[in-house]
């Protein structure tokens, strides 16, 4: 990945930039550490040329500030709209996005790049803002196949490590006929 540029989807840490979650205003933070997935590019010779826009808090199929890269009257999709419009315009060889139910794929189908969603958990999520973390993933989008696999396998040089609230047992709930929740 020697010199590759890369967007970051603006849900994921990068040391020195902020992260806003595609939020406008509140609480952003500026992280001291990158999230692993980030860290792992970097190390293989990649380079952030910025962090891409994405639906507020990734809670969407749209991208509703980022007009597609061809037809400014349809959608790039989302989440990870900014992400796949970075690649579609030649922004950045390369992009980070993430996947809880399509945030990958739609976009990178709605630009005509390529995108994948590695399993659940191949990837580590430390540093990454959670949407729903049994089911989130962080994986490529790129213009040319070669790219996609050569960020992929960049992603999975390290096994990654669950969540320390994914071994908690599962518990279920019972509603009673008082509405109160007993375990």
């Amino acid at each position: 990945l020697a010199g590759l540029s890369v967007a970051v989807k603006d849900i994921v840490d990068v040391a020195g930039l902020p992260t806003r979650n595609g939020t406008a205003g509140g609480r952003w933070r500026e992280p001291v550490r990158s999230a692993t997935a980030w860290q792992l590019l970097a190390e293989a010779g990649a380079r952030c040329v910025g962090k891409s826009a994405t639906h507020e808090m990734a809670w969407g199929v749209t991208t509703p500030q980022i007009p597609h890269p061809r037809h400014a009257a349809h959608s790039c999709g989302g989440s990870s709209g900014g992400s796949a419009a970075c690649v579609a315009t030649g922004a950045a060889h390369g992009a980070l996005g993430t996947d809880t139910g399509g945030s990958i794929r739609i976009p990178a189908a709605l630009c005509g790049v390529l995108g994948f969603r590695p399993t659940t958990g191949a990837v580590g999520l430390t540093g990454v803002t959670p949407l729903a973390p049994e089911q989130d993933a962080i994986g490529p989008l790129a213009a040319e196949l070669p790219t996609c696999l050569a960020m992929l396998e960049a992603l999975l040089a390290r096994p990654s490590t669950p969540p320390a609230d994914a071994t908690v047992p599962a518990r279920v709930g019972v509603l009673s006929r008082t509405g109160r929740l007993t375990p």
